[in-house]
């Protein structure tokens, strides 16, 4: 009896494990790359709207964050660029994070839009807008927000602006759950207090050893609305300053990873 009952509940955490591990996005680092024909590269499980006809306007990006390649999204000659994704996911996430660099012609943007389905229909949605150049890879964090439904599907959309030279390159989009739940879980622990902040709040973290942190805070668009570098106590102070009220997202994060992703709310 004990026999069946260790077997069942090795089959039930196996399955558990396999649901979460399949949580991910395919291709997420670009480090796959295939040819069309002879005339264009795709990366592998995404598709993209280059043609045989016009100069290929996603392309591979030898600068990237991590690894080999990343993928850079561009106008050429007024012609936006366009790469996205749909793939399945049963579990509605917190927020999807990937690292961004950008190119952004006068009075143009680039977006990131991220949609959660559901038999079809859209459920849930988030966005990031790139309207002024970002040189070096920057942590982006996109919050969706009706998390209490159910969900059977995601796609990520990637596209240049309207405007020839601009360009935003992407890699390594990871997926995160929420309820501690994550692709990449460092074990920090950390606590926010007060939250919601009406002043200012402080986040208290384990160090570990970590040299020198930066804290960055995202709007609900996924901007970066506040940055404090050099963090090198295990304690940040958190200031309300000129925030809006609303629902806000923060990473803390070392040269390489990020090691703590959480919310905040300002109070009104």
């Amino acid at each position: 009896m004990y026999s069946k009952i260790f077997i069942l509940f090795f089959i039930g955490v196996f399955l558990v494990a396999g649901r979460i591990a399949s949580q991910t996005v395919p291709n997420a680092g670009f480090e796959s790359w295939h040819n069309v024909g002879g005339w264009y590269d795709n990366p592998d499980d995404w598709n993209t709207n280059n043609n045989s006809i016009l100069a290929q306007s996603v392309l591979r990006d030898s600068n990237a964050y991590k690894g080999v390649l990343a993928m850079k999204v561009a106008n050429l000659v007024n012609f936006t660029g366009h790469a996205y994704i749909k793939f399945p996911l049963n579990m509605h996430p917190y927020s999807i994070n990937v690292y961004v660099r950008s190119n952004i012609s006068a009075s143009d943007s680039a977006v990131i839009y991220v949609r959660a389905y559901f038999s079809g229909n859209k459920v849930d949605s988030g966005a990031w807008y790139s309207s002024v150049s970002v040189k070096n890879w920057t942590a982006v964090n996109i919050p969706l927000y009706n998390k209490s439904l159910a969900i059977d599907s995601l796609a990520i959309d990637v596209k240049a602006g309207n405007k020839s030279g601009t360009w935003i390159s992407v890699d390594e989009f990871s997926i995160d759950l929420g309820a501690g739940i994550k692709e990449e879980d460092t074990g920090l622990n950390w606590s926010l207090f007060p939250n919601p902040i009406n002043e200012n709040s402080f986040l208290f973290f384990e160090s570990k050893g970590y040299k020198s942190l930066t804290f960055m805070l995202y709007d609900e668009l996924g901007r970066v609305v506040q940055t404090i570098s050099g963090i090198t106590s295990p304690r940040v102070k958190i200031d309300k300053a000129d925030l809006r009220s609303g629902l806000y997202t923060f990473i803390v994060s070392s040269e390489d990873e990020a090691l703590i992703r959480g919310k905040l709310i300002i109070a009104k």
